[in-house]
């Protein structure tokens, strides 16, 4: 039987990021655990792809919740992911944060250094983002590149227009204020594998990096350059 120094269950975002991390120790082996397998196929790669499985429990855990009242008794889809990159493989390439009052009311509970001005800077590591250059609240040489949509729809625009003719005003970038109305353009990842976790696993393919691409993948060029699996030292079994 094969012996790991670390064995991390799991190979979602959070799991790929801690075995990758533990794995720049050269000294130490890593084993990472993933249910859903490797992820490589092409409802993964192709953009919307997630659109077509999680509906079938393809890359998904297929979770429903208990049936809701405000859904007339009916139980709402609750999709998670279930492949190497873990919901970071479906989420539709969007870049997103959680509110700051999510954190700060963690913190208030009691989870010191759970404070939005505790995690921004692990936010601002991660990211490379490609518009907001000289903002406080997003990073501009992590290895995760950010920017807006390349091609949007014209109907993008119309639909902001419409909102903010109804005084809901359009902010530009993350968490610049707290505001319980607002508007945001969603950021996108700009290079092929821009799933946050799985990436950090498996090589990245030869090229340079393609900005403003509309592929993804859990874990092929990824933005994490470098990875665990690239050293050799966490094999993800499944």
């Amino acid at each position: 039987m094969d012996e790991f120094d670390y064995v991390v269950a799991g190979g979602g975002s959070a799991g790929c990021v801690v075995a990758s991390r533990l794995s720049e120790d050269p000294s130490v082996t890593v084993c990472l655990l993933e249910a859903g397998g490797e992820g490589r196929n092409v409802l993964i790669r192709a953009p919307l792809g997630f659109v077509v499985g999680m509906p079938h429990g393809i890359n998904s855990w297929d979770y429903h919740t208990v049936p809701q009242a405000g859904f007339g008794g009916r139980r709402g889809f609750q999709p998670r992911g279930k492949a190497l990159g873990g919901s970071s493989t479906i989420n539709a390439m969007i870049y997103a944060r959680g509110h700051r009052s999510d954190y700060d009311n963690w913190e208030a509970l009691g989870n010191t250094g759970w404070g939005y001005d505790d995690v921004l800077p692990f936010f601002r590591r991660s990211e490379a983002n490609v518009i907001h250059r000289d903002s406080p609240y997003h990073g501009v040489d992590g290895p995760l590149q950010v920017t807006n949509l390349r091609s949007p729809s014209p109907l993008n625009e119309v639909f902001l227009q419409a909102c903010r003719s109804q005084g809901i005003p359009l902010q530009r970038g993350l968490q610049r204020r707290a505001a319980p109305r607002l508007l945001q353009r969603a950021g996108h990842p700009t290079r092929r594998g821009a799933s946050f976790g799985g990436c950090r696993v498996h090589p990245p393919e030869p090229g340079p990096p393609e900005p403003g691409c509309a592929h993804r993948s859990a874990h092929h060029p990824g933005p994490f350059r470098g990875p665990a699996g690239e050293r050799g030292r966490v094999p993800p079994w499944s």
